[in-house]
Parts: structure tokens; sequence; C-alpha cells
């Protein structure tokens, strides 16, 4: 053995050779590429499953949009019909109490 190529393993028993250690670490990939591929087939199915939630959450969001949109005109028509009822009241109330007026007043006495 050259005393220069101590580093030199390949004559050992037991030590794999240059083509045992490739493809070993072959196989050390395409497992990787296996197990990478299963996590990104999960993470699709995560995320079609998330867009389909999206998808229905939206719908429900424009569904209360429209009603909130017809409470919103419904509520601004009956505050429109209570401020004409309103005004209507008051104006009923200044008639009732001009037309009770000359019913309390006391008669001038002449002097």
């Amino acid at each position: 053995m050259d005393p220069f190529y101590i580093e030199g393993t390949d004559d050992w028993l037991g030590s794999p050779t240059p083509i045992e250690t490739l493809q070993h670490q072959i196989l050390l990939y395409e497992n990787e590429v296996v197990e990478l591929n299963l996590l990104l087939r999960q993470a699709r199915d995560k995320i079609f499953r998330l867009l389909e939630m999206n998808n229905e959450v939206a719908g429900e969001r424009d569904a209360l949009r429209s009603q909130l949109a017809d409470r919103r005109s419904e509520t601004a028509y009956i505050h429109s019909e209570s401020t004409e009822l309103l005004s209507q009241v008051r104006s009923l109330t200044q008639v009732a109490d001009q037309c009770d007026r000359p019913l309390h007043e006391k008669p001038a006495t002449a002097k």
C-alpha cells in the first residue's frame, strides 16, 4: 500500500465500494422523492378542500350581504314611516291642545 494513500478504504473488509455508496445514496434520494410526492399530494388535497370551503363561505357571504341590503332598505322605509307618523301625532297633539284651550280658560270678568 502506498503510504500517501492512507485515506483509501476500498480494500477494507465490510466497507462499501464507491458503486455501493452511490446505489445507497440513490435509494435515499428515491425514498425522499416518494415521501415528498406524498406530502405534495396531501398539500394539494388540503388546498383543494380549502378552496371548496372558501367558495362555500363566499356564497354564504354574498347571500348574507343581499339579506343585509334588504334589511337596510326595510329599516329605511320603517324609519321614514315612523317619522311621518310622528309628525302626524305632533300636529294632532297641537290641534288637540288648541281645541282644549278655550274650554279651560276662565272667562274674563268685567270691571
